[in-house]
Parts: structure tokens; C-alpha cells; sequence
């Protein structure tokens, strides 16, 4: 009796023997998949970077404790191609941990390949590219474009190009304080001198100047928002200074000169030595656009001051190199909608500033109608500002006419230039140095020899790049990314910090870091510690899963 029991009871237990182990091994399966979601969408990761890359530092958070106004930060590959890649890895994680720490970021992917249209609303130009490595930090229509390099400190001297240090919570902590910030950087168009501006009958602000509003420079003023700047207006012979929140002044189309005073005090200022003193500060920039026509000698004498001079009372024609001539154009005017080359210099300011543009294999021409032409005012293109060494001031050509192009004079359309290259625009630079710190501030002045460039028709013509490259020079010269942080770190190498988070061990700083189409396994940068977590996890588990296995077998097995 006792014996029949004995089998009765083990022959019970036998069979609730194998529901309980498949139960238990789906139990395994499923807390190892709970825990590998875990771990990617709540940044459960055990930082074992001795350069902390993939933790939040002290200075970030009390940055981003700041903050207002919600960020999204948009990725435009999926999370397993981005954290198996080098470059996108370390800013993604970031990303992550910024999203799980502060409600009002988010972070989103998308993958451009499967859906190439799915961030289309971030295409602003027809230059603008996205690609599998590009992030976007956006905060309302507003929005930064950035590649995954951006967020790195490379040696770009060096044959390698490696990477010595992750500024990506500087890079990141920018992009948010610009988007956000309460004080918006402001574009003032000056006024007083028969300018062509542009005011919304919405803006009751400047209801008094709605007589001078001028609709052929309302694509311009769309142009300014859409670059994230406040357009405001500013007669200079009404104040004492530029307004410090000037991103840049902009002289649009004057008829009149500017004014000269009695210097009887400091605070007696001409116009232009107004705008002089802001442009020669730490920043500041100026935009010109004048018509060939326009004899404005104290203007001009300033932008010469800057390098630029106009030649007046001539336009640049081109028989080879424009478009066909309107119904009803003048016969004085005709050849005169040129189609305007970029610079051949690749190191000029001019060109990094549109080179996104003029790169491409079918590069779209900028539309330049009824233009004079500049030159340097300088024997070279760069000089000494004010005899200091500190202070270079650098001209460059912006847009050219083609080789085919010849001048005439205004009205009686007589020859005064043969066939050769005309500048129609140019910019200058200034860089300072600041001898403390190695850390460069940068000054604009631009000058083109007419107003057709901001005028509706082009700006509006999408088979033209006049937008595009009017976009590009915006952006640079407002410099409406300007944020810093000194215990984040610095875009000057000669910051304690190395602008970021120095990289530690020669296996980050090598080759096998800067290869863009290497997949290598995370082995490629294992410290010993690394080593001993990664056993650790691996073993613990498998030991377990085996102890349990054997117990079961052997119960089963004399049950």
C-alpha cells in the first residue's frame, strides 16, 4: 500500500514537473527581454568610462535645471544602428538620459531610409541634407541641424582625424539655451535714409513706420524668422549705441547717406562710427546691400574702412552667363540678371559659409540682377585691425560674375570695363584673439553691389539658390548658436577641458574610433573593469540557469 502511494505521488509530481519548467524558462525569457528593454529605454547602464562619457555631469544638470521650454531631440536612425555606432553611440545615450531626467525633453527616431520623407518639415533649404548620423534639436518651429561629429574634438591635422574629446554636453546645452532663450538675438534693420524694409500690418509695435513698409522685402523678412531671429528697426540717429541684443544690423537699399556729427563728446556719434563701435567689439555684424548707382560716401567709407569697396555708376553685364532679359526690360539693362559663380577659395570664410551649396555636382546658381561690383580696398586680402596683432580683419569674395562679363555705365551704357572677373558681393572678417584665453570672436561686414539679392522674386524662385546662400550667411554671421559654458566646455582647444570630456585611453583616440564604417564590437574599448562587470553578467546568469537545470534533471531523474 505504502509502495502504491509512493508511485502514486511521484508519478503526480512528474507530471507538474513539466509545466513548471517550461513555465520557468518562459519566465527567464521574459525578464531578459524586460531587462534589455530596460536597459535601452531607460538608460539603465553602468558607466564604466573613466572619462564618465555616458554619465550626466555636475555642470549639465545644474545647466539644464534651467532650462525652459520643451526640446526634442530627433535621431535619424534607429536606436540599435545608433548605439552600434562610435560617433552617434555616446550622443544618443545622452540624449536618453536627458529625456528620463527632465519631462520637457523628449528624444525620437526615425529611420530616413525605410521613410525618407518623414522629417521633410526640417528641410528649410534645398542644400540641406540628412543623413543617418544627423541629430535635430528642435523646440517649437525652431531647430538646430548638427552632425554626430559636431558633438566631438577631433585633430583634423592629423592623417587619422581622431577624436581626443566628447563635447557633446556643450554642444547640447547650445542648441537648448539657443532654441529657448528668453532673449531672442534680433536682426535691426536701419531706417532713416530711404531703405527698403518690411512691416507686417501685425505688428502694431511699429505701426508708425507701416508707410515705409516695402512688400519686395517680405520674403527677406520671412527669412530672418525662419532663422529664429527677431526683426526690429532702428534709426541711429536716435540712440547712443547698437542695442546689445543686436545679432545683425542690416542697411537695405539706401537712397540717402548716412549722417556725420559734431564730436563734442563721446556720446556725440556719427552714424557710422555707431555701427564701427559695435562692429568692433567682441561681435557684431553688418549686412550692406546697395545699388550701383547710390553715392553714399560716409557708408562707404566705412565698409572701405572694413576692406569693401563699391565702384560706382557701373553694372556688370554678361552675354554668356545671364538669364534671358524680361519683356520690357530697358536696353541699357539687358544681360544684366547674371548668373552669379561662388569663390574658387575653399579656405574663405565666404566659401565655409555656403559651402554646402556651392559643394554640390549641380550647384544651384544665385540670381544677381543690376549689380556693380566691389573689390578690396587693401594691396592684400588680409590686414592688422587698428595695428593690433591680435586683430586680423580678412577679405574674401562672396559671388563673382564669370570671366565673360563686362561693365557698363548707368544710363548712357558706355564700356568702362572689359572682359574679366567682377566681384558683385564680398565679406570681411575680423577675428580677435583673446590672448588669455586663445578663444577667437568673430566680426561681419557684407557688402553687395545691389538690392536685387533680398528682393521677393528671387527669394521666393525655388530654381534658384539665392535663399539658400542668403540662409547660410545669416546663420553664420548672427551667430544665433553663441552659448558658452565654461565648466561644460569651449569650442577653443585651449580651454582646461579640451572643449568637453578629454578621451582617456589611446583606444578612443585612434583610428579604430574614426572609421565611420567599422561595426566593431564594444571589445574595442574594454578596460579592465569593463571586463570584470561583462563576466560577471554573462556568468552569474548562465551558472544559475545551469545550477537550476541540473536540479531539476536530478529530481526528475530519482523521483
Amino acid at each position: 500500500m505504502k509502495q502504491s502511494k509512493s508511485l502514486a505521488k511521484r508519478s503526480a509530481l512528474r507530471r507538474y514537473m513539466t509545466p513548471i519548467t517550461v513555465v520557468a524558462i518562459l519566465l527567464l525569457l521574459l525578464a531578459n527581454l524586460g531587462l534589455a528593454a530596460l536597459l535601452q529605454y531607460k538608460s539603465l547602464y553602468v558607466d564604466l568610462t573613466p572619462e564618465g562619457l555616458y554619465t550626466l555631469s555636475d555642470e549639465m544638470i545644474r545647466e539644464c535645471d534651467k532650462l525652459e521650454g520643451d526640446i526634442t531631440i530627433t535621431f535619424c536612425s534607429d536606436p540599435d544602428r545608433l548605439l552600434a555606432n562610435y560617433e552617434t553611440r555616446y550622443v544618443y545615450v545622452l540624449a536618453t538620459e536627458l529625456a528620463n531626467r527632465y519631462d520637457n525633453i523628449d528624444v525620437e527616431t526615425y529611420n530616413l531610409i525605410l521613410n525618407p520623407t518623414a522629417l521633410d518639415r526640417f528641410r528649410t533649404t534645398s542644400a540641406t541634407r540628412l543623413g543617418s548620423d544627423y541629430v535635430i534639436v528642435s523646440s517649437g518651429a525652431r531647430y538646430r541641424i548638427y552632425r554626430a561629429s559636431s558633438f566631438w574634438v577631433g585633430d583634423s591635422s592629423s592623417e587619422t582625424g581622431a577624436y581626443f574629446s566628447f563635447d557633446g554636453e556643450y554642444t547640447m546645452a547650445t542648441a537648448f539655451f539657443s532654441l529657448t532663450a528668453v532673449n531672442t538675438p534680433v536682426a535691426y534693420f536701419v531706417y532713416g535714409h530711404g531703405e527698403s524694409i518690411y512691416v507686417p500690418e501685425s505688428d502694431s509695435e511699429h505701426a508708425d513706420l507701416l508707410p515705409l513698409s516695402d512688400e519686395n522685402a517680405a520674403a527677406f523678412y520671412e527669412l530672418l524668422v525662419a532663422e529664429g531671429l527677431k526683426v526690429d528697426y532702428i534709426d541711429l540717429s536716435e540712440v547712443d549705441e547698437i542695442p546689445s541684443d543686436c545679432a545683425t544690423l542690416i542697411v537695405n537699399g539706401p537712397t540717402e547717406d548716412f549722417l556725420q556729427s559734431d564730436l563734442t563728446s563721446y556720446y556725440d556719434r556719427s552714424e557710422t562710427e555707431l555701427i564701427d563701435r559695435y562692429l568692433s567689439g567682441n561681435s557684431g555684424s553688418l549686412l550692406v546691400f546697395k545699388d550701383p548707382d547710390a553715392e553714399l560716401t560716409n557708408l562707404e567709407q566705412l565698409c572701405e574702412k572694413w576692406g569693401i569697396s563699391f565702384k560706382n555708376g557701373s553694372i556688370v553685364k554678361d552675354e554668356v552667363q545671364s538669364l534671358g532679359d524680361a519683356t520690357g526690360v530697358p536696353s541699357e539693362l539687358w544681360n544684366s540678371r547674371l548668373l552669379a559663380d561662388y569663390t574658387s577659395d575653399t579656405e574663405s570664410y565666404s566659401y565655409g559659409m555656403y559651402k554646402d551649396i556651392a559643394s554640390l555636382v549641380s550647384a544651384p546658381s544665385v540670381v544677381v540682377e543690376r549689380s556693380g561690383s566691389v573689390h578690396c580696398a587693401w594691396a592684400k586680402n588680409e590686414m592688422l585691425f587698428s595695428g593690433t596683432s591680435d586683430s586680423v580683419v580678412s577679405y574674401s569674395d562672396f559671388l563673382l560674375s564669370s570671366k565673360n562679363a563686362k561693365t557698363y555705365s548707368i544710363g548712357a551704357n558706355e564700356l568702362t570695363g572689359d572682359y574679366g572677373v567682377y566681384s558683385l558681393a564680398a565679406l570681411s572678417t575680423k577675428r580677435r584673439t583673446d590672448s588669455d584665453t586663445g578663444n577667437n570672436y568673430y566680426s561681419y561686414v557684407f557688402g553687395a553691389a545691389t538690392t536685387e539679392l533680398t528682393s521677393n522674386e528671387y527669394l521666393s524662385d525655388p530654381s534658384c539658390a539665392n535663399y539658400d546662400v542668403l540662409f547660410a550667411l545669416i546663420r553664420s554671421v548672427s551667430r544665433i548658436n553663441s552659448y558658452a559654458d565654461s565648466d561644460l566646455g569651449s569650442s577653443s582647444l585651449n580651454s582646461e577641458n579640451v572643449g568637453g570630456k578629454p578621451l582617456i585611453h589611446s583606444e578612443m583616440r585612434g583610428e579604430a574610433f574614426t572609421d565611420p564604417f567599422a561595426n566593431r564590437d564594444l571589445a574595442a574599448f574594454t578596460t579592465d573593469a569593463r571586463t570584470a562587470w561583462s563576466v560577471t553578467v554573462i556568468l552569474v546568469p548562465l551558472v544559475a540557469v545551469l545550477s537550476v537545470g541540473a536540479f531539476v534533471c536530478i529530481r526528475r531523474r530519482f523521483l
